[in-house]
């Protein structure tokens, strides 16, 4: 049991470990996709703004060309409405480009170019009058765009080639993420159900022994009480005959002037006694042998069994019986021959003197109904039955016939011959297999005694 709870404990822990683990797991996996997508987005928006930026510089080009070939007022408040928004674009840029050295360095290129275009187009604005300076400035201003313009596309390319391998790098995390958690899942499920298995495991092994503790505990206290039973017959009950034969040896003694017939007759009746007294301990010599020994088990065909008890039984005493088909039973032979032999003589010894003994014997299957039998600890029974037509036992002795010593004498009708041993001697058989015995009066004459075996 201890190992098996050091199993069990091991099991839960490992499950808790193995669940803990993948939780970190996923946890760690949700992290990465926020930073993916956090760089991804980055990604997307230096472009973003890098073409911003660009677009910027050309229409502010494109204004301030607008405004030196027309002079129109309008054409001169685009230009300087798009220089307005160049230094919040780099701010932009910076923020995004931190961690990246080489970006900070195109980034750094891109502003000196971008100064020396601004300077070169506020020139062109302040000599306007002048058209070969201005064409020769704007062809200059050309020159510096295309450097901005393969600058901006330098940083774009470099942008679209993290992304490239940001998504790379993705589904292969994504193909090594779905084989980890498959296995992880797998093996938390395995555990858990090991760790499942061994509580359900340990639960039935805790809920069998606590029900064989029970079941010894009653047959302990049963043992028990039939050893108590067996020491008070010992000191009480096997000392009145010998009382008996004292008290007539006795009277012998002071009365001498016994003519033969009264003499012979104080004999038989000191031989009556020495014989009951020897039957008894007979039963029990056999009672203490068989209290808690089972003996070897076998299949038994317990057909043949009663039939050669009733043959024997049959050379002394006229009686029918009929056997029906029974079943074989695990049962040691030897024992299983007392039982049915005190049975059958229980039948023969209370039979009616006014009819002859008819004795019916028949099997079946009985299923255990709950605190209808509480000694029926099992739910399937063979059930033997052995029917009488004799004088029967009242129902409110039908609790006592079981019990050692106990002399039914119902209706006034004493009998010197009984032992008081014979059913519960067959009790204790019945207790040996794991099994009971019952007792029920047939209407309107007999008694039926049902045998009730457990089948595996």
């Amino acid at each position: 049991m201890k190992k098996k709870r050091l199993v069990i404990y091991f099991c839960i822990c490992l499950a808790l470990f193995v669940l803990l683990g993948v939780s970190f797991f996923y946890l760690s996996k949700l992290n990465a996709l926020e930073k993916y997508s956090a760089r991804v987005d980055n990604s997307y928006r230096v472009i973003i703004q890098t073409n911003k930026l660009e677009q910027n510089l050309l229409n502010a080009e494109t204004g301030q060309r607008g405004f030196l070939l027309t002079h129109d007022p309008i054409f001169l408040e685009n230009y300087l409405g798009e220089l307005k928004g160049i230094p919040g674009i780099f701010l932009e840029l910076d923020y995004l480009t931190y961690d990246s050295f080489v970006q900070q360095k195109s980034l750094d290129t891109l502003k000196s170019i971008i100064n020396i275009q601004l300077k070169l187009l506020k020139t062109n604005l302040a000599i306007n009058d002048d058209d070969t300076m201005t064409l020769y400035r704007f062809h200059e201003s050309n020159i510096y765009m295309n450097k901005i313009r393969r600058i901006i596309g330098n940083i774009k390319n470099n942008e679209t080639y993290l992304l490239t391998e940001r998504k790379e790098f993705k589904a292969l995390n994504n193909k090594e993420s779905r084989k980890s958690s498959f296995a992880s899942l797998t093996i938390s499920f395995t555990v858990c159900c090991i760790a499942a298995i061994a509580i359900i495991s340990f639960y039935n092994t805790s809920e069998t022994h606590r029900f064989n503790l029970e079941d010894k505990v009653h047959k302990l206290n049963i043992l028990n009480n039939e050893v108590k039973e067996l020491t008070i017959a010992s000191t009480h009950n096997l000392q009145e005959p010998m009382r008996k034969v004292q008290l007539m040896i006795d009277r012998l003694q002071y009365k001498k002037d016994l003519d033969g017939e009264q003499l012979n007759e104080q004999i038989n009746r000191i031989k009556q006694i020495y014989n009951q007294q020897q039957a008894i301990n007979n039963i029990i010599v056999n009672y203490y042998q068989i209290l808690s020994d089972v003996g070897r088990s076998e299949a038994i065909d317990v057909s043949s069994v009663i039939k050669n008890v009733a043959d024997n039984y049959k050379k002394e005493n006229q009686f029918e019986i009929k056997i029906d088909p029974l079943s074989p039973i695990d049962a040691d032979p030897h024992q299983l021959k007392l039982l049915f032999n005190n049975i059958i003589s229980n039948s023969i010894h209370f039979q009616h003197p006014d009819r002859k003994l008819y004795i019916h014997v028949w099997g079946e299957v009985y299923y255990a109904k709950e605190n209808k039998y509480k000694d029926l600890n099992q739910k399937k029974y063979y059930t033997i039955n052995i029917s009488d037509n004799g004088r029967g036992i009242d129902n409110e002795y039908h609790h006592k016939v079981f019990d050692l010593f106990q002399k039914i004498e119902q209706n006034n009708r004493p009998d010197a011959m009984q032992t008081g041993m014979g059913l519960s001697f067959c009790k204790r058989i019945m207790l040996n297999h794991t099994g009971w015995i019952t007792a029920k009066s047939n209407k309107p004459h007999g008694l039926t005694i049902t045998l009730f075996f457990p089948i595996a």
